[in-house]
């Protein structure tokens, strides 16, 4: 008598307390597990992200204003060198519970650019100029601060219902490294409370 062999008698045998029905689950159940199983983890998922975002009112569905200054990167001047591009889209920022002066609520939407050019300073204002007005921006320039001098500033009412504004200088003042930036305040926005 071989003992363990596939012809042996105890591979027949249900084991003890256990039917013959209750043995290894079947491939049609697992299967049916993850046909129903992972669209339900999904969906609650999906629910859940839903439910947690749906009380904050504002920012940038769609990214409808990130759209609309991402033309403003054009203005970079052609034959620039080392161009950086930054897009960033308004995002919700809790207030921080150590300052009772901050508040919660959405960052603004940015556009920016960083490049290098030697050409005078007039002249890369003058071309980022051209560029802007084309897209409908108005110029007046002004000052951030005191003693900081005049910075090339525009403003533009968009489409989505906020003013933007965009700015371009150089970094650090004098230099060949410049900056270029878009911003606009989307609804809900709050400075950070940090």
């Amino acid at each position: 008598m071989k003992v363990g062999g596939l012809d042996d008698p105890v591979w027949r045998q249900a084991q003890e307390g256990v039917p013959p029905s209750q043995g290894r689950p079947s491939r049609r159940r697992g299967l049916l597990v993850l046909i129903v199983g992972v669209p339900l983890v999904l969906l609650a998922v999906a629910l859940t992200l839903w439910a947690s975002q749906s009380h904050r009112r504002g920012g940038d569905p769609g990214g409808r204003i990130l759209r609309e200054l991402l033309p403003n990167l054009a203005a970079v001047p052609a034959g620039s060198t080392d161009v950086v591009t930054q897009k960033l889209d308004s995002v919700w920022s809790e207030k921080c519970p150590d300052n009772l002066a901050g508040q919660a609520g959405w960052s603004e939407v940015r556009a920016d650019a960083r490049f290098t050019i030697a050409w005078p300073r007039e002249r890369v204002i003058n071309s980022v100029s051209s560029v802007l007005a084309e897209n409908g921006w108005t110029r007046h320039d002004e000052s951030f601060g005191p003693a900081q001098g005049s910075v090339a500033h525009w403003t533009k009412h968009l489409a989505a219902g906020v003013s933007a504004e965009a700015a371009v200088y150089p970094v650090p003042a004098d230099s060949t490294n410049w900056f270029l930036t878009a911003t606009a305040r989307p609804p809900g926005f709050a400075s950070a409370g940090c």
